[in-house]
């Protein structure tokens, strides 16, 4: 509560039996009263101290009160002032007027009418300190709620992250079984020719070759999921079909493993301004979720199309399956946080998420969902950099 603020003062006279007489009266009125003979010694205190309200003679040696005034609203154009002035100084009240100061009492003074003034700006003053506390309040809570929000997104990113790595791990294990069975039979191969003596250059070699081979391919399959999570710190310009390329070539596996033909044979390139593997990320979120519509409704023909193309000045591109669409009671919330309809299968409910935060946040662009009579259609909409 702000009723029972006192201000602190600077008053500044020189005749000595007026100024002590009033000093006495402003201690009852104010926290702190600082006295000044002159104007020069006035604006000494004034640059050493803050005050709330300045109460000045006019008429002083070696520097008068406007002097001293126009000095102080040059610090501080919000600064109170209030003249105390005698009747043959009114010559100098236009120019008090054009300092825009709080006020004049005339001499001698009527410490009723003094007391009326300092109480008007007291309740200005007041009135001013609850503002900025509540402006300062109201941006610690403006921050606050940023800082949360901020940590929030974090803590999304990185359960988003986790889930991908799973998803990752699960991809990778898909890409080495092949390599690792031929390993597996070359190596039961090579020990079986021992064995059975006819081990020779020409056998070696052929183990040589072809064992290289598969463990260069495991090893091509680590670096490109490795470059493929990489985090981007600059925006670049790339080529859109070939992080198409690329992320169906990382989920091709899978997609054989469940019975799925992807398409996407667009051959004019396509190119935008971006995070290349943010934009990967967020495809292959949607691409996973076909996926698992089209595994979870058990499809016959289990199809998912990929298409690029230009929409006036952005490019527009689309992912499509045939899983029967979107179930209209959910269609508004499959971009919320944490909401899944794969809950038995331990669902996160943050990749469509996390692919929305990515394409409109993050690239400037659009992704939204519709359906057609039997497919889902996600549609991703940004800046072409194309001419």
């Amino acid at each position: 509560m702000m009723s029972s603020f006192k201000p602190t003062i600077l008053y500044v006279e020189d005749e000595d039996g007026v100024r002590e007489q009033l000093e006495r009266f402003l201690k009852s009125m104010a926290s702190e009263v600082s006295v000044a003979k002159d104007g020069d010694e006035g604006l000494k205190l004034y640059k050493e101290n803050d005050f709330d309200i300045v109460i000045s003679d006019i008429n002083m040696p070696i520097m008068n009160g406007l002097e001293m005034a126009k000095e102080i609203k040059e610090i501080d154009a919000s600064q109170h002032i209030v003249f105390t002035t005698a009747h043959s100084e009114s010559s100098y009240f236009m120019e008090a007027i054009d300092m825009q100061v709080d006020g004049y009492i005339l001499k001698p003074i009527d410490y009723d009418i003094l007391e009326t003034k300092l109480n008007t700006i007291i309740e200005i003053i007041k009135d001013r300190i609850e503002l900025e506390r509540y402006r300062t309040n109201l941006e610690e809570r403006v921050k606050l709620e940023v800082d949360k929000n901020h940590k929030q997104q974090l803590m999304l990113l990185r359960q988003s992250r986790l889930a991908q790595m799973g998803e990752m791990i699960s991809m990778i294990a898909h890409q080495w079984r092949q390599p690792l069975n031929t390993l597996s039979i070359l190596s039961q191969t090579i020990v079986l020719k021992y064995e059975l003596k006819k081990l020779d250059d020409e056998n070696m070699e052929f183990f040589d070759v072809n064992s290289n081979m598969q463990i260069q391919n495991m090893s091509k399959t680590i670096d490109d999921f490795r470059n493929f999570f990489k985090p981007e710190k600059e925006k670049t310009e790339f080529i859109i079909n070939s992080v198409i390329d690329d992320i169906i070539e990382l989920i091709q596996p899978i997609l054989t493993l469940n019975e799925i033909n992807i398409a996407f044979d667009i051959k004019e390139e396509y190119k935008t301004i971006g995070y290349q593997n943010e934009l990967g990320q967020a495809i292959l979120n949607i691409i996973n979720n076909a996926k698992d519509a089209l595994v979870e409704n058990k499809i016959g023909n289990k199809k998912i199309e990929i298409t690029l193309n230009q929409n006036d000045k952005n490019t527009l591109l689309t992912i499509s399956d045939n899983a029967g669409g979107v179930p209209e009671d959910i269609i508004e919330k499959i971009f919320d946080p944490y909401f899944s309809t794969k809950e038995e299968k331990n669902g996160t409910g943050l990749g469509l998420y996390m692919s929305k935060m990515i394409i409109e946040d993050n690239m400037g662009g659009k992704l939204k969902v519709s359906n057609t009579t039997e497919c889902a259609v996600f549609e991703i909409e940004f800046i072409s950099s194309k001419p």
